[in-house]
């Protein structure tokens, strides 16, 4: 029996800068509108929404020897997650994400700098192994290096791996390691460019039909489990052969950043506590439904 941390993330924890428009958006032009900054990357959220369930949560990742790096490992601990296998790089900057977001709460682009994850080797896995090993779940996200991924989706006698993609940029990077992964989290655009595929035009063909074969391309590349997003639409749910779909309930969107992370850690806490999968991903969903209804990400104190 393992007895180690419920779970450890591994991966992006990074400053987030969110500018929101107070009205239409042109480009070659400034707009009006706010600018707020807060904690992020995906694993730096799952891991704070997990110990926020009550879980036993370390994060893996680097951080900058500067500012930000001192605000945000002063959050992680606040938010109750371990940071002793958190690496302090010198003469690097913290990571950040700039995200800029329409008049509705809708992203319309973004800038990742994160060249310090680029540093994030394979030598960091194995130096934390046998708590890798001893951990009941692993979460990590392709901010990781290709090389790092492998070698946790490789590595023997770990437990169950998670997989978050991030972007289309960073969704490649599982290739190789796609058939050892217990289960992906990815959106529609994502998944295909995981695949090395063109996105198909959604007005030619049926969304189910294309998320069907989505899901089934997906499958044929070694997956065993998928949740797949795609906006207001349905989730798709691959288990081990079976396809279902999760209902998304119309909601009025504040804003979209960090509620996939939300819907990871809602559907990962359950998996915890024993539920199938498609039950894990119809309570993640609520989860992030309520992230999307307010502006910033949600919290651990606000899982009550």
């Amino acid at each position: 029996m393992r007895a180690g941390h419920d779970i450890i993330c591994l991966g992006g924890a990074h400053l987030d800068i969110i500018g929101r428009a107070d009205g239409p958006v042109h480009s070659d032009d400034s707009t009006p509108g706010r600018m707020t900054t807060q904690p992020g990357g995906v694993a730096r959220n799952v891991a704070a929404l997990m110990a926020g369930f009550g879980h036993k949560t370390a994060l893996i990742s680097h951080l900058g020897d500067d500012d930000n790096g001192n605000r945000l490992l002063a959050q992680c601990k606040k938010d109750g997650i371990e940071t002793r296998f958190l690496t302090r790089k010198e003469a690097q900057n913290t990571a950040s994400y700039l995200a800029i977001e329409d008049v509705d709460g809708r992203l319309i682009t973004a800038i990742a700098a994160m060249a310090i994850y680029e540093t994030f080797l394979p030598s960091q896995i194995m130096s934390h192994v046998d708590h890798l090993r001893a951990a009941r779940l692993l979460l990590a996200d392709t901010n990781c290096p290709t090389e790092t991924i492998e070698a946790l989706a490789y590595l023997r006698d770990r437990p169950y791996l998670a997989v978050d993609t991030v972007s289309i940029a960073k969704a490649p990077r599982l290739r190789n390691s796609l058939d050892r992964i217990d289960c992906l989290f990815c959106n529609r655009q994502e998944a295909y460019a995981l695949l090395g595929r063109a996105v198909p035009l959604s007005d030619t063909t049926d969304a189910t039909t294309i998320d069907t074969s989505l899901a089934r391309a997906l499958e044929a590349e070694g997956c065993r489990r998928a949740v797949i997003t795609n906006g207001p639409d349905p989730i798709l749910c691959l288990d081990q052969g079976h396809l279902e779909t999760c209902p998304v309930p119309a909601v009025t969107t504040v804003s979209v950043t960090g509620a996939g992370d939300a819907l990871i850690a809602g559907v990962l806490h359950y998996l915890l506590r024993g539920h199938s999968l498609i039950d894990s991903v119809g309570f993640g969903q609520e989860i992030a439904q309520r992230a999307l209804q307010q502006s910033g990400n949600l919290t651990p104190d606000q899982l009550g």
